[in-house]
């Protein structure tokens, strides 16, 4: 399936629309377009919405495997007002759903130091330890939580630039596929955004985490009435496991001192 970067990027040339067209008609800069479409940064809700509008193409639509995804503007229009009823529907379930997702991340984190700012000296292996038969994959924060900065890129001028430390710890080698940015809105909506594993070869210089050489990963969130943005990296470690870990980190709405 594609990611929403790729999906805009083809519609947008399926229109004929250039970077420069597009970015006309949405009022933001040329560079904006271009982080969009290479994973850098993701539009807020209202954005994408707008985005459908102009593109004639519902992002915010699930894919059908028979016809692509494709709409009509008058499907797409249809659709857009459909998703953001079901949305304000759906906000008080997704609230309760979303706190006892973080009760369990936050437990996940106690028992595993997955959100420990820092890292814990490796115990010497004994003659009688077995080797690990699992990776750990653990992803720390820089900053959490994260102050709001201005950035002249995004469309209001202001936003959040957050950076993770992703490492391996059980010395197993671990293959990434998947790693998803998800959005959680302050009524715990949440919007993810998955980058396969093409986005994560130029950040990383391959695919594969080895112990005692971790990677990291940054991102971008324009100002927009959210809360916390979760990254989740999934993927298989040399043993045939399926591997996945994650962090929250919450964004705050005032600026740094």
């Amino acid at each position: 399936m594609d990611t929403f970067a790729e999906k805009l990027r083809t519609v947008r040339k399926e229109r004929n629309y250039t970077q420069e067209m597009l970015s006309n008609e949405m009022n933001v800069s040329r560079q904006t377009i271009s982080h969009w479409e290479n994973g850098r940064a993701v539009p807020d809700i209202n954005t994408i919405k707008r985005l459908s509008q102009v593109l004639k193409y519902n992002f915010l639509a699930l894919e059908d495997p028979e016809d692509g995804g494709q709409s009509t503007p008058e499907e797409t229009e249809a659709s857009v007002q459909q998703e953001a009823a079901r949305e304000q529907k759906a906000a008080p379930r997704k609230k309760k759903m979303l706190a006892c997702l973080i009760g369990a991340v936050l437990l996940c984190a106690v028992l595993t130091g997955g959100f420990v700012i820092g890292r814990k000296r490796q115990q010497p292996v004994t003659a009688n330890e077995a080797p690990a038969l699992q990776a750990n994959v653990v992803i720390t924060p820089v900053e959490n939580p994260l102050p709001l900065i201005a950035v002249d890129d995004f469309p209001e001028g202001y936003g959040w630039l957050y950076e993770v430390v992703i490492e391996e710890t059980a010395g197993v080698p671990f293959t990434a596929s998947t790693l998803t940015q998800t959005i959680i809105d302050e009524d715990g909506m949440e919007y993810p955004s998955s980058f396969v594993v093409d986005h994560i070869i130029p950040a990383w210089g391959g695919d594969t985490l080895y112990k005692d050489a971790p990677r990291n990963w940054r991102g971008g969130i324009p100002l927009q009435p959210v809360k916390a943005i979760r990254v989740i990296l999934c993927g298989t470690d040399a043993n045939g496991n399926e591997v996945k870990a994650e962090c929250t980190i919450e964004l705050l709405k005032q600026t740094a001192e």
